[in-house]
């Protein structure tokens, strides 16, 4: 099954510095797999939106003029309504001063800052840690704040800082983590889809498991019954854990 990639050509429309990074990143991804290897879907993933320079979360965040929006994107109340609540927790811990908020994904900064806004009582301790890997976004963000970033701290990954009293917050950050896609193919077997190259772009293939970590879930989903015996499934593959030179054959769609 052929699939499209996952960014667009052409520039970031969100005010802040163009970008045109899709193009070499395809040539690089494709390099990659014609000298080692089809990659997981897990590491294709990564690379796509998490590539240090040309990946999507490196070159915009939601926000106006962008890909699409999230709730603190659309205005100001969801990050008000945000700051009722972390004023109950901070009054739920005795009021400890100051108060962190730990917030992963944060976009441009737009929940922190009509949370930070509404904050009332809670402002005087109220401290806001993001956890960011790009330093372009982290300047977004600093902007976005405005004087309020004083009151800011950033991590470019979680658990670097020490123990704090507060809380962690994400909003629709969960379903952009890397995953590795695995499929039932055949009664007892499952097997791990990779990315490799075509004539005409991307293919999804179907292979062993990379990671012997895998082999649990993969057991488990090969023991549910699910597979209609009207289908010709192909031979699975090896029960090795290695990753393939070459897939064997396309994923069905």
């Amino acid at each position: 099954m052929e699939f499209a990639e996952l960014w667009e050509l052409g520039s970031f429309r969100g005010g802040h510095e163009g970008v045109d990074m899709a193009a070499s990143l395809s040539d690089e991804l494709r390099d990659r797999i014609g000298s080692q290897g089809p990659l997981t879907f897990a590491e294709f993933m990564r690379l796509a939106l998490y590539h240090p320079t040309q990946g999507y979360y490196a070159t915009r965040v939601p926000g106006h003029g962008t890909d699409y929006r999230t709730s603190p994107t659309v205005g100001p109340w969801f990050g008000r309504l945000v700051a009722r609540e972390l004023e109950r927790m901070w009054e739920a811990l005795d009021r400890p001063d100051p108060f962190w908020v730990i917030e992963v994904g944060a976009g441009q900064g737009d929940l922190a800052a009509g949370a930070m806004e509404a904050a009332g009582p809670l402002w005087d301790a109220l401290r806001w840690r993001f956890v960011e890997q790009f330093e372009r976004v982290q300047d977004w963000q600093r902007r976005r704040l405005g004087s309020a970033a004083d009151k800011a701290a950033w991590s470019s990954r979680l658990g670097e800082p020490p123990a704090v009293a507060g809380c962690v917050l994400g909003n629709e950050v969960l379903d952009n983590f890397p995953v590795h896609l695995l499929e039932v193919t055949a009664p007892g077997c499952t097997e791990e889809v990779y990315v490799d190259t075509s004539a005409n772009g991307f293919v999804e293939c179907l292979g062993p498991l990379s990671e012997p970590a895998l082999k649990e879930t993969a057991d488990r989903a090969a023991a549910t019954p699910r597979w209609s015996t009207s289908s010709s499934p192909p031979t699975c593959c090896s029960s090795s854990v290695s990753p393939p030179s070459r897939c064997r054959w396309p994923r069905r769609s």
